[in-house]
């Protein structure tokens, strides 16, 4: 017998059937274009919803790195950690960051070079390398992110790998979550 994954056990909460913070939030989120399955589900836990939601948007909204780039990275993330559902959430946030199609297809092909790529792109991306294999950034490529970026920058980005390749991975693989509410299978 295969199991139902357990996002099925779970209310999609909305602003109509919450209260409070949550409910003026979710409600915020519904009259957006950033009206997402994981929200709704995570709106289950009045502790975790309001966190989530404010340092997801920090990281994407607030950073010194350019929301291009943090866009980049999630999608390389999710294609190298395997989190189909990430990046069907992803891509839509992507394209309308003004990241191509084309560097679209090449993350998912895996083919991630400075031809489609800038110099600024490839950096997250191998920061996100280095932590991911061996949970540190050489001293080298720290002095290049703190130069591109600066200090802030620099821990935003490690914030963004840290966030999108565990935290939400996380919430994403513990919920069974393969793609959003309403997508078509990957």
């Amino acid at each position: 017998m295969i199991d139902e994954p357990n996002h099925r056990a779970l209310p999609r909460r909305t602003a109509a059937d919450t209260e409070g913070n949550t409910q003026r939030v979710l409600g915020k989120l519904e009259n957006s274009d950033r009206d997402l399955t994981i929200q709704k589900l995570l709106a289950n836990s009045g502790s975790l919803f309001r966190p989530f939601i404010l340092i997801s948007s920090a990281l994407l909204f607030d950073s010194v790195v350019p929301r291009q780039t943090i866009e980049i990275l999630i999608l390389w993330l999710a294609r190298e950690l395997d989190v189909p559902y990430e990046w069907s959430e992803h891509v839509s946030m992507a394209l309308a960051a003004g990241v191509s199609q084309s560097q679209i297809d090449a993350i998912a092909s895996a083919e991630v070079d400075s031809e489609l790529f800038s110099g600024e792109h490839l950096l997250a991306i191998d920061i996100a390398r280095h932590l991911l294999a061996a949970r540190t950034v050489p001293a080298e490529t720290f002095r290049a992110s703190v130069q591109t970026w600066e200090v802030s920058g620099t821990l935003d980005l490690f914030a963004v790998i840290g966030w999108w390749g565990g935290m939400v991975r996380t919430l994403i693989d513990g919920l069974g979550l393969v793609r959003p509410d309403g997508a078509a299978a990957p």
